[in-house]
C-alpha cells in the first residue's frame, strides 16, 4: 500500500462500550462511534449496527485500497483505444481522495 497511513492488515472487534480498530503489529488505531439518528430525514437508526459497519468498512480500507489500485493498474493496461472510461476516471479519484489529494 503506498500512502502515509499504517499498513494493514488491520481488523476491528466490539470492545464494551464501541468498536474499535487496529492492527497486529501496531494495536488499537481507533474508535468508531455512530450517530442515533441518520441523515434521511432524522429516522432513528440503530446505532450498534452503524458503529459496526462502519468499523467492518475502516478495517478493511487497507485491502480495498490495494485492491482497487491494481484493478485500476491491470484495467489501464488493457485500455487500447485511447480513452478512460468514468469507472476508472472514477476509481482513481478514490485512490486520490484516500491518498489525501482529492478532495
Amino acid at each position: 500500500m503506498s500512502g502515509k497511513w499504517t499498513p494493514g492488515p488491520w481488523h476491528c472487534h466490539r470492545n464494551p462500550d464501541f468498536w474499535e480498530f487496529g492492527s497486529d503489529e501496531h494495536g488499537q488505531l481507533g474508535d468508531v462511534c455512530a450517530s442515533a439518528f441518520s441523515t434521511e430525514g432524522w429516522a432513528p437508526v440503530n446505532a450498534e449496527e452503524v458503529m459496526e459497519a462502519n468499523a467492518r468498512l475502516i478495517s478493511a480500507s487497507p485491502e480495498l485500497f490495494d485492491a482497487l489500485k491494481d484493478l485500476v493498474e491491470e484495467t489501464a493496461d488493457m485500455l487500447t483505444w485511447g480513452c478512460e472510461p468514468d469507472v476508472i476516471r472514477n476509481a482513481r479519484a478514490a485512490l486520490a481522495k484516500a491518498k489525501g489529494e482529492g478532495a
